[in-house]
């Protein structure tokens, strides 16, 4: 049976591993792919180099990678390259599987049905990564786009790597040339997931006025967009935000609102969590 809930959290050794995964048919060729180079891994998974050189350390400590010398393609000389060994193989089916079972709510038409991570991956002929950098926290894919698919993605798995990490200007940076690149681009969805982020990263920087106006940017950019799901999560954030500060009242307004559109537009999982959210704050 299929399992329900919200995008799970991988870790940069898990994405590394299921880029891996897809490159094992290469692992005896004379001239294998760019991307089974650091580079190469660092580039497809959107993890920054030096954590892609301390994870192949580990994985390789402990056997479950193997790194050679080999030709790569297009490349003037040989490089290191890194494989999954019959170990490592066996440890990332296990977790793509899980993956791949995971249900999830795509929008056809004007309805939004339950599909299967596998079930997209087998319809595009894609990759598992790239489906599950297209969900949203709460399991919504977003449609793919030809024209800004690559940019989303690219700025998915950047947002996702640097999300647990301490409030920077570095981080800042990133959300805000985000927000402004696809606004530029007409891509409202993505410029309100930056702002959204940007949001986030303030309030857990305690910064909760420049967060509440992100917050607030986002749900108006959403709400003009007729995006009342999207808006709904961003409305989340507000409540939450609202709770931390001791502000029940605000918070319980956020809720109930977001309450309503997760009763016709979410899963029983996200009704769920905002139903204790609203009890936590009556």
């Amino acid at each position: 049976m299929a399992q329900r809930g919200t995008k799970p959290n991988l870790t940069v050794e898990e994405r590394i591993r299921i880029h891996l995964f897809d490159l094992s048919k290469h692992r005896e060729e004379f001239v294998v792919p760019l991307e089974s180079t650091q580079g190469g891994v660092a580039e497809a998974t959107g993890v920054l180099r030096p954590n892609v050189s301390r994870t192949f350390k580990e994985l390789i400590s402990r056997g479950w990678v193997k790194q050679r010398l080999a030709h790569v393609k297009d490349q003037p000389r040989r490089k290191k390259v890194y494989f999954l060994t019959r170990n490592g193989e066996g440890a990332t089916r296990e977790l793509r599987k899980r993956l791949m079972a995971l249900t999830i709510s795509e929008r056809v038409g004007g309805e939004v049905r339950d599909t299967t991570v596998g079930r997209v991956m087998d319809r595009e002929g894609t990759s598992l990564l790239e489906v599950y950098d297209r969900l949203d926290g709460s399991g919504m894919i977003r449609p793919r786009e030809p024209g800004s698919s690559s940019a989303s993605v690219l700025y998915d798995r950047i947002a996702n790597e640097i999300r647990d990490l301490p409030p920077s200007p570095e981080a800042e940076a990133v959300h805000s040339s985000a927000r402004d690149a696809f606004l530029n681009s007409g891509d409202v969805l993505m410029a309100a997931q930056a702002i959204n982020n940007l949001g986030v990263l303030h309030r857990r920087a305690g910064q909760r006025d420049r967060a509440r106006g992100c917050y607030d940017e986002a749900l108006r950019l959403l709400e003009e967009a007729g995006e009342r799901r999207a808006a709904s999560l961003v409305r989340f954030n507000l409540g939450r935000m609202e709770e931390e500060g001791g502000n029940r009242r605000a918070a319980r307004e956020h809720f109930r609102k977001v309450l309503k559109v997760i009763k016709q537009t979410g899963g029983p999982n996200e009704f769920n969590a905002v139903k204790r959210a609203l009890e936590r704050v009556r």
